[in-house]
């Protein structure tokens, strides 16, 4: 639900100080599996392709569209486990060499009884090639009119190896069902051309012993 290679764009755009970048963004990612790193959940350990349009604006307000299609049925559409679209409306601002990012967000899930809406709110602090963050979230579960409340913490990192750009989002996310997680994700970046293309590995725990999961690919952005 949280896509880390939205997270990644955000980074850049506010990288750029106050003037924020009015193309939008697509981006397309082929995955052994669908994880939900920061809530240590895999949807499913089949292969799925996820797909991200992120819409910004100068103002800061911005808008995503997310979709995620299993590819083992790949003409069931819309229903089986890892079909899911998102819907997400927020701003993203920069003050005092503060980053603040907050949205609202409809999760439309196939395959599960209960639809999920979101509300986020992360600040970080870029320090030299790491950005420290905090963050808070709320998922409200439809029909079962429950909340879960979440804190996360952790960076992001950027780093150059074997001459490769990196990109680490390393996170520790509490749970109000009592859980914590722990979650990582790495990428680097390989030009094709026009088509930047991204190894991606994801990884996730927690102190609940419900499992550690791994999920690898390729992302792709035009």
């Amino acid at each position: 639900m949280v896509n880390p290679r939205a997270v990644l764009c955000v980074t850049v755009l506010l990288g750029s100080g106050s003037a924020f970048a009015q193309e939008p963004v697509v981006t397309t990612e082929i995955l052994t599996g669908y994880l939900l790193a920061e809530s240590n959940y895999l949807v499913t350990n089949r292969p799925v392709i996820q797909t991200d349009l992120f819409i910004p604006s100068d103002t800061g307000l911005f808008a995503d569209i997310w979709d995620s299609h299993q590819l083992y049925q790949p003409g069931r559409m819309f229903g089986a486990h890892g079909d899911e679209v998102d819907l997400t409306g927020g701003w993203i601002g920069a003050f005092g060499g503060y980053q603040f990012r907050s949205q609202i967000a409809w999760w439309d899930i196939a395959g599960s009884r209960n639809n999920f809406g979101d509300a986020k709110a992360t600040l970080r602090r870029p320090i030299g090639g790491f950005t420290p963050f905090v963050g808070v979230e709320d998922e409200f579960v439809i029909p079962r009119n429950k909340h879960i409340a979440l804190v996360h913490a952790g960076s992001e990192a950027a780093f150059t190896l074997l001459r490769l750009p990196f990109q680490e989002r390393f996170t520790v996310s509490w749970l109000d069902v009592g859980r914590v997680t722990v979650a990582n994700v790495l990428s680097t970046r390989i030009a094709l051309g026009a088509i930047a293309t991204s190894p991606i590995l994801r990884v996730s725990t927690d102190d609940r012993h419900h499992g550690t999961y791994a999920t690898f690919g390729f992302g792709f952005r035009l």
